[in-house]
């Protein structure tokens, strides 16, 4: 008779089976992380060019309110045909008070100001056809040129 503590020597034919379904598994669930993580990656850069767009939107917008908000320097043409490297003065509306024509000049370095801030390599334009403005934003995105138009009659 055998001693009670003793186990019984028969091998069994599926010995290391459970190793083999562990190793899988770690593969299985190694590949599900790799792919959260470029999948995150992927919103995390989606999300940022999203913000830039977004970002040029509300600029160009901001200038068209300002325009709208000095009705005088707008028709003395201040606002017209505004180059991305235009350097007005250096008078500051916000502390002292201010003519149209300063007013037009604090506008626009605010707005250039701002976009290239906001915005990777940001710069602004505005043309003037009549009464027609088109306020032109350009940055990079993903090392490619993006633009945004928005043509607008005041």
């Amino acid at each position: 008779m055998k001693p009670f503590n003793q186990m019984p020597t028969t091998s069994s034919p599926q010995r290391g089976f459970s190793l083999l379904e562990v190793l899988i598994a770690l593969a299985v669930f190694s590949f599900g992380l790799l792919g959260l993580a470029a999948l995150q990656t992927v919103s995390l850069r989606i999300g940022h060019d999203s913000y830039q767009r977004t970002q040029a939107t509300m600029l160009a917008y901001d200038i068209v309110d300002r325009m709208r908000a000095n009705p005088t320097g707008l028709a003395a043409g201040k606002y017209n045909n505004i180059a991305d490297n235009y350097n007005p003065g250096s008078t500051n509306c916000v502390s002292v008070s201010c003519t149209t024509d300063e007013l037009a000049d604090f506008d626009i370095r605010s707005w250039h100001t701002v976009i290239a801030e906001k915005l990777s390599q940001g710069k602004g334009t505005i043309g003037t056809s009549g009464s027609t403005r088109t306020i032109t934003v350009n940055w990079r995105e993903n090392d490619l040129p993006m633009q945004l138009q928005l043509v607008v009659q005041l």
